[in-house]
C-alpha cells in the first residue's frame, strides 16, 4: 500500500515537474509577444506624455534686503527681509502689478507664478518667475523689478532693496516631462502583464496537468 502511494506521489511530482516546464516552453515561445507589447506600451506612453507635457520657465533674482536709516544690524535686517518677503508676496498678487505685467508682456490673460521668499537666516530676498515661455518669465521678472518702488512705496518705506545677481533668459525648462522614465515603467509592466497572460492561457489549456486528470481523460 505505501509502495502505491509512494508511485502515485512521484508521478504526480513528475506530472507538477512537467507542468511547470510546459508553461515556460509556452511563455518562451511567445517571446515575440512579450516584446511587441511591451514596445507598444513603451512608445504610447512616451508619445502621450511628451505631448502632455507643458514646459515651463524660471527667471529669478536675490535682492539684499537692509533697513533704511537704521545702524544695519543683522536682526534688523532679517526683520525686515522677513516683512518684506511678507509684503511683496501681497503686492505680486495686486491687481494693478498683474495689469502692468500684461501690458508689458502682450498676454490677455496673466499667465506667469510668481513669487517671493527669503533665504533662511538671511537677508537674501529671492523674486522667482514661473512662466509658460522664456520670454514671458524674462519680461515679467523685469516688469515686476522696474514697477515695484512705483508699488509699495506706502508699505515698505523702511526697506531697501539692492539687486544682487540679475535675471537672465532662462534657456531650458525648470520642469522636466519624464516621459523617458514613465516608459521605461510601461515597458516593464506591460512585459510582466503578458507573461502573466501567456503563463495563464498555458495553465488553462485542455491538456492534463496532473495523474489524477488521467482518469477523467478516459
Amino acid at each position: 500500500m505505501d509502495k502505491e502511494n509512494t508511485k502515485e506521489a512521484l508521478g504526480s511530482l513528475a506530472f507538477q515537474e512537467f507542468y511547470i516546464f510546459d508553461i515556460l516552453r509556452d511563455i518562451i515561445r511567445g517571446w515575440w509577444l512579450i516584446i511587441l507589447t511591451a514596445l507598444a506600451a513603451y512608445m504610447v506612453t512616451y508619445v502621450v506624455v511628451d505631448k502632455t507635457y507643458e514646459p515651463l520657465y524660471t527667471s529669478s533674482t536675490t535682492f539684499v534686503v537692509t533697513t533704511r536709516g537704521s545702524s544695519g544690524t543683522i536682526y534688523s535686517n532679517l526683520t525686515t527681509a522677513t516683512t518684506t518677503a511678507k509684503i511683496f508676496t501681497k503686492i505680486l498678487d495686486s491687481d494693478v502689478l498683474k495689469d502692468m505685467v500684461a501690458e508689458t508682456t502682450g498676454e490677455s490673460v496673466y499667465t506667469a507664478d510668481i513669487s517671493a521668499s527669503v533665504i533662511p537666516e538671511t537677508n537674501l530676498l529671492v523674486l522667482k518667475v514661473v512662466a509658460p515661455s522664456p520670454r514671458i518669465a524674462y519680461e515679467t521678472i523685469i516688469v515686476v523689478m522696474d514697477s515695484y518702488p512705483k508699488v509699495s512705496d506706502y508699505m515698505v518705506g523702511n526697506a531697501v532693496l539692492e539687486v544682487l545677481g540679475a535675471p537672465e533668459v532662462p534657456v531650458l525648462p525648470s520642469n522636466y516631462s519624464g516621459a523617458k522614465e514613465y516608459a521605461q515603467k510601461a515597458l516593464k509592466l506591460a512585459a510582466l502583464a503578458m507573461i502573466v497572460l501567456l503563463a495563464l492561457l498555458s495553465y488553462m489549456k485542455d491538456t492534463i496537468k496532473d495523474s489524477s486528470q488521467i482518469e477523467k481523460k478516459l
